[in-house]
């Protein structure tokens, strides 16, 4: 009988120190879990990203052969570059004047000079002001392919 009390009160002892092993690992788990909430809980700090990014819209004015005055879908492209403009005050527009390589190079060039500022001063009134538009007209063998139609004046318009 000794012998078996004496393994009771060894078996007592060890369940004691498991219960005040488990009581401990308790008292972690719910510290753990308080640390959770609190994280949980606590504000995430935000931050506003601006991203600016450059822009390159591209639109086209196509003129018919030997004309420099704009259509209604010539207008309509500079419409548009010029709602651009007004939503992003720092774009710089550069208008590019371009004609057939067919025909007399002067008078190509001097067609692609009327075309170009044709768009510009179309983008001019649109905008009510003289806006930062930079003009270059390309020689007519700038262009590697021709439209029956003959270009064509592209209006280039980056954003800094």
């Amino acid at each position: 009988i000794d012998g078996l009390n004496a393994k009771i009160n060894e078996l007592r002892a060890d369940i004691n120190a498991k219960d005040g092993k488990i009581a401990a690992d308790g008292r972690t788990i719910a510290d753990l879990q308080a640390q959770l909430t609190a994280c949980q809980n606590k504000p995430v700090p935000t931050a506003q990203v601006v991203v600016k990014e450059k822009a390159q819209l591209q639109p086209i004015v196509i003129f018919g052969q030997g004309k420099s005055t704009l259509d209604n879908a010539g207008y309509a492209s500079c419409e548009m570059v010029a709602k651009y403009m007004k939503n992003h005050k720092d774009c710089k527009v550069l208008v590019k004047g371009y004609a057939s390589p067919e025909g007399n190079a002067e008078l190509n060039q001097k067609l692609s000079e009327k075309r170009a500022e044709a768009v510009k001063t179309a983008l001019t009134r649109l905008l009510l002001t003289a806006s930062p538009l930079r003009v270059s007209v390309l020689p007519a063998t700038y262009l590697r392919r021709t439209t029956s139609t003959a270009l064509l004046c592209s209006s280039t318009l980056r954003s800094n």
